[in-house]
């Protein structure tokens, strides 16, 4: 089994109005533009982590669940070998330790919309590091996780919000459904 990981240069996202007020927006830090400002409505910064997993030949025998990555979902069994009809857990990893604020979770799976944001389990808010979600389609699942947290004190002239996003993708095969071709 292996993991595949990814992630994106961290970027900015800032609404503003402008000192003739003008709605404005930008996507550089706060302090390369400010003096520019009325006001501020919002002010963030956003990371984001994926991760998938590919199997080859046969699953290992230590399934590489949690891999070190600053946010992660760490699921409680190899989601390589889930069926429809399971239900997985996700602990959410934040630096290393479990994650013990408000987060926002969503998940669906390849054929349930073609529409972006549509998603088969619409955001849920919960508190903690841990939430389940049930795999009751076979497909291609995508689970997100996301925190909004004030900057830490020595980046709000960057940024008033860290947004920190989390994905995992995985495959829930299903049963053949015609029998197999011994031709090429």
């Amino acid at each position: 089994t292996y993991v595949l990981t990814a992630e994106t240069k961290p970027g900015y996202f800032t609404m503003y109005k402008d000192k003739k007020d003008r709605k404005r927006h930008s996507l550089k830090p706060l302090d390369t533009f400010i003096d520019n400002a009325k006001s501020v409505e919002t002010s963030m910064r956003s990371s984001q982590w994926a991760k998938t997993y590919v199997v080859c030949d046969k699953p290992s025998a230590d399934f590489p669940a949690e891999v070190g990555l600053p946010m992660e979902l760490v699921p409680d069994k190899d989601p390589t070998q889930l069926k429809a009809g399971d239900t997985i857990t996700f602990t959410i990893k934040n630096d290393g330790k479990e994650y013990d604020g408000n987060a926002t979770w969503d998940a669906t799976y390849g054929g349930f919309s073609t529409e972006a944001e549509d998603m088969y389990y619409p955001r849920t808010v919960i508190k903690g590091s841990t939430f389940k979600v049930p795999v009751d389609k076979s497909g291609r699942w995508f689970v997100r996780v996301f925190t909004k947290n004030d900057a830490p004190e020595d980046m709000k002239e960057k940024y008033l919000t860290e947004k920190r996003t989390a994905t995992i993708t995985f495959l829930v095969r299903n049963e053949r459904i015609r029998p197999k071709n011994d031709e090429h």
